[in-house]
Parts: C-alpha cells; structure tokens; sequence
C-alpha cells in the first residue's frame, strides 16, 4: 500500500493553477503560467505528485503518494486522530498518512477607516496583482473580465503603506510605469530597517529617492477616505499630512492561515502559528508537520522560538519534511 501525503495550500494562488506567491511582487505579472515554477504536469511526470487546484472532487480520485492540495474551496477542519482534513462542504473528508500543514499567511489589512475601501489592495493571489495592475475585478457570478479605472496605469497615484520586502518590491516593479505619484509610508525612518538596519535602509532610500520614489517615514495612516464625487482617494496620516491616491496597496504583513485548525480545537500560539519542534513535527499530532509562515521552529543553535515569512523558510522547511518522512519509512 502506498504512503499517501497530503500537503495543505490553502485559498493561494489562481482558480486554476499552481502557487507561486514569491514572483508577484518582484514583477507584478499577471499571468499564471508565467508565474508557476512548476507545471501540474511536471509535478506529475517528474516528481510523481499530484497537483488538484479549483474546486473539484476529489472523492473519487485515488490519493496517490503524493497528493498537494490547493483549492478555492476551503478546508474547514483537521482530524488527526482519525487521520482526515474535511472540506468546506462537509461532504469531501480526505484521508492521509503524513500530513503537512503549509497554508501560509493571509494578508493584514490595517484596522482604520477605509481599510476595505474599493481601490485599496492587498497582494498574495494572481487575483490581486490583476487588480493592482488594471483595476480588473472577476466577479464570481460574471463569465467574463469587468473593467473600472485603470489601477497602477501611467499618470496615476499610488501610495504604498508599509516599507518592507512586499511593499518596496512592488514599488519596484511599477516605478516605470509613469505613475503621476508614488509615495512609501513607513513606521521606520527607512526602508527595510526593521530588517537591513538603518544604514543599508538609508542607502535604499536614497537611491530609491533617484527614481522618483518619495517616502514618508516615522508615521502611519490614520484613515482612508473618499468622499462622494472625488475622483481621488485621500490617505490621511498621522503626522497629519493628506495624500491623494487613485491606488492604495497595503503591505503590512501577513497572520498565519491557521483558522481552520483553530476550528478544529487545535492549540495554537499567541499569533495563530503552530508550534513545532526541531523537525517540524507538530507535538500531539502524530504524523503532521508544518512549515511556512504559519510555524513557530526552535533556532538552532540556542533552542529560540521565531516565525519567519520568507518563501525561502518554507521552501527549505519542506525539504527537510520530505528528508524526515523518507527516513520514517525506510524504518517500517
């Protein structure tokens, strides 16, 4: 009988391809087979593994060795006793023997007014670097694109809050586009000191400054506000200065997607992660691993919990899981 794997994914990526977060805010490409570093049919060919994206059943498909799960459709509940993930129908429980937990983060939105407004984005999907890109929204009663203002588009004016890694890239990859205005805000003096330092994130600014970027540092927003019949959207900040914008993309950061475990009764920490310990296994579940942005790992050398939300962390957190279970069962 074959081991059967089940890696979770949860709501990334588009209806009908494969995850590939990593490569949307380095270049804002809106195409999804432009993004996939992978093929469905080279996960099946080359690695044995079987990619179901969108929201087909699976009831009736053989679970083979390797079985990765990214779906519309959510999963609502982890079952580890009885070694089962049931579905958001309720209908569809799938069974594993391995399970890793990898369902990554789901983008923070700032609790202030106008956090939901229409022309305020998050970027994590294909979905959203469409909108950003065009202002593109796919309803899911409609059969075909619906097309408002054009988003990030020359002559518009963008304002970015927050000044790390998702932000400042995606401020890079539309610093040509000859937007009228881009504006960063940023809690810190600089971009990227909360991670680079102050030195490395002055250099960063400066040359940033050179194409045309200007930055708004040492304060947040307060509230977003557009008024009846004003084409522009005002992003009023703390410091009390007001700045128009026609696009407002949020990059603050991400919590882990983890609600579905806390549904199921599972433990998890002050931040929502899970807990796992030097092999990444989950204590009190047998057999379940998880990796990503939603695990708490001790670092080695000193034992120091920490959760880091970098794809690379992931990426090596699964390499390691797949060293770890083939050892496991070359012992049974």
């Amino acid at each position: 009988m074959r081991h059967r794997i089940l890696v979770l994914l949860l709501k990334i990526g588009s209806l009908s391809s494969a995850p590939f977060r990593t490569k949307l805010s380095k270049a804002l490409i809106t195409e999804a087979s432009k993004l996939e570093w992978r093929t469905p049919a080279d996960l099946k060919i080359k690695y044995g593994t079987t990619l179901r994206v969108g929201t087909v059943s699976l009831s009736s498909i053989p679970i083979s060795r390797l079985l990765i799960l990214t779906r519309k459709q959510a999963v609502t509940s982890v079952d580890s006793s009885n070694k089962t993930v049931t579905l958001e129908d309720g209908k569809e429980k799938i069974p594993y023997d391995t399970l890793i937990l990898a369902s990554g983060g789901v983008p923070r939105r700032l609790p202030i007014e106008g956090a939901n407004l229409e022309n305020v984005y998050t970027l994590r999907t294909v979905q959203d670097a469409q909108k950003i890109d065009s202002g593109k929204r796919f309803p899911a009663s409609a059969a075909r694109w619906l097309t408002y203002d054009e988003a990030c588009q020359e002559g518009k004016h963008l304002v970015v809050i927050g000044s790390s890694f998702i932000s400042m890239e995606l401020v890079v990859a539309v610093s040509k586009r000859k937007l009228a205005s881009i504006h960063v805000i940023g809690m810190e003096q600089y971009p990227f000191e909360a991670v680079l330092g102050k030195e490395i994130g002055a250099g960063l600014k400066q040359y940033h400054e050179t194409q045309g970027i200007a930055f708004r540092g040492s304060t947040s927003v307060k509230a977003i506000r557009k008024e009846s019949g004003e084409a522009l959207t005002k992003v009023e900040l703390s410091n009390g200065e007001v700045l128009s914008a026609d696009v407002v993309i949020m990059g603050v950061g991400v919590r882990p997607a983890t609600d579905y475990l806390k549904e199921s009764g599972w433990e998890l920490e002050k931040d929502g992660s899970v807990k796992v310990d030097e092999l990444l296994r989950v204590p009190g579940h047998a057999d379940v691993y998880a990796i990503g942005d939603i695990a708490t790992y001790p670092q080695l050398p000193g034992g120091t919990y920490r959760r880091v939300e970098h794809w690379n962390v992931g990426a090596s957190n699964l390499a390691t899981h797949f060293e770890v279970i083939r050892m496991s069962l070359g012992r049974r």
